[in-house]
């Protein structure tokens, strides 16, 4: 797992005529010999730190149980994993505050927002991996046209490949993924076995 140390190595300013927000960009390439990890996601600033320390403080709680098996506590981030798939996989893992009327409130990765704070959708964007998509995308989906953002560019209703220098904004919240560099072969393969789980 990587260290807190290497999360962000430089800050990127903001494009022309975008919100004066943090934007972060990170040595997103881990070491690991764990052929099963697809990517650690890590919480960047004080709004998606809260967020992640809200599902932490819920451990043991059997309502959020879904939701905290996406979590790396040690290494404070979320873990997107083939021995630890989300709900519906072919789609991706969903991430969003979640609707109260849906099993697993709708979302694997779960961002408990401050109860005023209306900036995340309740499935506000997803993360998958597309088979001959050459690595993990981001998908901006959701239907109340909530902020998703990738290195400072907003997506509306598109999918983008996932850089490895990456800054994700999910509303106000903001991620870095690092993910480990894999050959074609290994990517096939690894595409095939995500696949083969709902085939």
């Amino acid at each position: 797992m990587a260290s807190d140390e290497s999360v962000t190595s430089g800050v990127v300013a903001t494009a022309p005529n975008s919100p004066d927000i943090p934007s972060y960009v990170s040595n997103a390439e881990i070491e690991t010999d764990l052929d099963y990890l697809i990517g650690e996601l890590y919480p960047l600033n004080k709004l998606a730190k809260d967020a992640f320390q809200r599902l932490v403080a819920r451990s043991g709680v059997p309502f959020y149980e879904h939701h905290y098996r996406f979590l790396d506590v040690t290494s404070k981030c979320f873990v997107f994993s083939l021995n630890n798939l989300p709900e519906f996989a072919p789609i991706g893992w969903r991430v969003g505050r979640g609707r109260s009327n849906l099993k697993n409130l709708g979302v694997d990765i779960l961002l408990l927002m401050d109860e005023h704070s209306d900036d995340i959708a309740g499935n506000h964007a997803l993360f998958a991996w597309v088979k001959g998509g050459g690595g993990f995308f981001l998908v901006a989906d959701n239907i109340r046209g909530k902020t998703v953002t990738l290195n400072g560019e907003e997506l509306s209703n598109e999918q983008l490949l996932i850089p490895y220098r990456n800054t994700i904004g999910i509303g106000e919240c903001y991620f870095t993924l690092k993910f480990p560099r894999r050959t074609a072969e290994q990517d096939d393969h690894r595409t095939c076995c995500f696949l083969s789980t709902y085939s």
